[in-house]
């Protein structure tokens, strides 16, 4: 009865190796071993698929206690990436997770760079993986004449004056608006191309109303937004 026991178990594992269940196969290999170790091997000997023996080899060291918990060391490039199993937050890259289950989903998410989802299945006690994560654009530093003005992308205020850096711009045509007090509003279109470093925009601000000032006890002095005399109060 141990035999059949065993050699049933054999069957339904290779059937889930067929249908890209890996983690299933383990279990029923484990099983097979845990009826009868001696003639799991003896049915098993003469497997030469390396993927299926691996599993067998697996389900074997885990029958015998030899393999308690699984250990990944995730390590991505840039660091500083946020770590998820299974949907939950575990830290930041670089970050080693330990679990007692082999099968998890992995999630790697940074700003400014192309998330990555995958399953992963641990066939040993340390695993190291290392990720160089997509870039899905580039800084854009903006300058004006003169400085401190708002700067709005897409429509969006970036809560910034210049000159300033704006991190990980997608690709793509973006729209620019620049803010400042007693100069006319400044609208551009900005083009994040592939590739490295950062993008550099610059604007020259024009005067939009006249603004007084005096300095020294002098006559108030108006500046215009087109090119006239300058006028003295």
């Amino acid at each position: 009865q141990k035999q059949i026991a065993c050699e049933l178990y054999l069957w339904i594992g290779l059937g889930n190796v067929k249908k890209g269940d890996n983690y299933g196969a383990l279990k029923e290999f484990r099983n097979m071993f845990a009826v009868d170790s001696a003639y799991s091997k003896e049915i098993t000997k003469n497997i030469s698929d390396p993927s299926v023996s691996g599993l067998i080899e697996h389900a074997e060291n885990l029958s015998k206690g030899l393999l308690v918990d699984y250990n990944i060391q995730i390590t991505t490039k840039p660091k500083e990436a946020l770590i998820k199993i299974n949907g939950k937050s575990i830290g930041m890259s670089p970050e080693v997770y330990r679990s007692t289950v082999p099968k998890f989903t992995l999630e790697i998410e940074k700003e400014g760079y192309k998330p990555i989802k995958e399953e992963q299945f641990l066939m040993q006690a340390m695993t190291v993986k290392e990720y160089t994560l997509e870039s899905i654009g580039r800084s854009l530093a903006v300058s004006s004449l003169p400085k401190g003005a708002k700067v709005f992308l897409d429509g969006t205020n970036t809560s910034r004056l210049t000159d300033c850096e704006l991190p990980f711009v997608p690709y793509g045509t973006h729209k620019l608006k620049l803010v400042k007090e007693n100069y006319a509003d400044w609208e551009g279109t900005a083009e994040i191309l592939e590739g490295t470093g950062s993008v550099s925009l610059s604007a020259t601000l024009i005067v939009n109303t006249y603004v007084y000032f005096q300095k020294g006890g002098g006559p108030e002095i108006k500046f215009f937004k087109t090119p006239r005399a300058l006028a003295f109060d």
